[in-house]
């Protein structure tokens, strides 16, 4: 296949291949080239609407996930990192400037943690008290 289509990249080697073909019969040859042309055109166009299609569905998904973050408050990085990571269910929660800072009590505590703390507070004020 790859050296029949080769010798249609030079025109020299393409007189050459169809020296010996009556005109007639390459006339018929060009209408069968035509109508393959013809197919593989209207499956490019076909291929390219479906591509179009679906990323406008893609692009309305995404407005419509923007929206549901927007109303909760989050953005789409807040998404892409709770699936990216798992995230440990958190055992101390400190309320300051109106935010909640969670901490799991492992690992590097935040600042306003260690603030916390060093100021004198006590870890266990800030446990999440589980309700059952």
């Amino acid at each position: 296949m790859q050296e029949f289509v080769k010798s249609f990249h030079h025109i020299k080697t393409l007189r050459s291949a169809l020296k010996s073909v009556e005109s007639g019969e390459l006339q018929k040859y060009i209408e069968k080239m035509n109508v393959i042309f013809e197919e593989k055109q209207a499956s490019e166009k076909e291929e390219e609407q479906r591509r179009r299609e679906e990323s406008k569905k893609l692009k309305q998904a995404l407005y419509e996930v923007d929206k549901i973050l927007e109303s909760t408050g989050f953005n789409m990085e807040d998404l892409v990192i709770a699936k990216a990571t798992k995230r440990r269910v958190p055992t101390h929660v400190l309320h300051k400037d109106g935010k909640e800072i969670f901490y799991v009590g492992t690992g590097r505590m935040p600042k306003e943690f260690e603030e916390y703390v060093s100021s004198g507070g006590n870890l266990d004020d800030l446990k999440i008290k589980k309700e059952r």
